[in-house]
């Protein structure tokens, strides 16, 4: 398989998994960045609010990178769900089929069960045990 073929088709979990859990150590000791999202809700903070908070007093313009990246994923996640969405209704097996029957939920060919993933279940008490569990 060419290499560049590896790199577009979806990579297996058990390769994917470690491979993202090892960059954060690796930018850690490489170059002491912190690598993720949650550190990016700091450097926003820092650039929008006002300097007269100690903890957002740092040069956050460093990690400007870190923001890209975080829209990175924003602008990734639009293109993929929008401009780049299936249309086709999702082919279930009949098996399949027959055991969400049973337990009570559709097919209807969304990627999901709606009776269990839209806002009217979710304000169920089986959608609020789902969620919290």
């Amino acid at each position: 398989m060419d290499n560049l073929e590896f790199l577009k088709n979806p990579w297996p979990w058990y390769l994917a998994g470690p491979v993202i859990g090892l960059i954060v150590p690796l930018f850690l000791i490489l170059d002491n960045k912190h690598f993720g999202i949650s550190s990016n809700f700091k450097h926003l903070c820092a650039a929008i609010a006002p300097g007269n908070l100690p903890y957002f007093q740092y040069k956050w313009k460093r990690e400007a990178w870190n923001l890209i990246f975080a829209l990175g994923i924003v602008v990734g996640g639009f293109v993929a769900g929008v401009v780049l969405t299936n249309t086709d209704s999702l082919i279930v097996a009949e098996s399949t089929r027959r055991s969400l029957t049973n337990l009570g939920l559709g097919v209807d060919g969304g990627l999901v069960p709606s009776a269990l993933f839209s806002w009217d279940s979710l304000f169920t008490l089986k959608g609020l045990l789902l969620m919290v569990f």
